[in-house]
């Protein structure tokens, strides 16, 4: 068994400390989760310091469309870049 997140916190040798936060999760598909989304907010209210500020149930809503490209899916997109995606997902 792997966690699938987790979190840790440091002291650097000159001192200063510093928080970390990892997964592995986070791809294409799995954004489609509110919940893993709202996790992920959450851990950057924790990475800056506003733990005490998490809502209860934060907005995670996306902002435009979302429609990825799974990685489950075998097809690929010809001549498609990562530009073009930002493009069709801005409108």
């Amino acid at each position: 068994m792997m966690p699938i997140a987790w979190t840790n916190t440091f002291t650097t040798t000159a001192g200063k400390t510093g928080k970390a936060f990892t997964s592995t999760i986070g791809g294409a598909d799995d954004l489609e989760n509110a919940a893993l989304r709202r996790m992920i907010v959450n851990a950057v209210f924790w990475l800056v310091g506003l733990e005490a500020q998490i809502p209860a149930k934060a907005n995670v809503a996306f902002v435009g469309k979302y429609d990825p490209h799974s990685f489950l899916n075998e097809i690929y997109t010809a001549g498609l870049k990562p530009e073009d995606l930002a493009l069709t997902h801005a409108q």
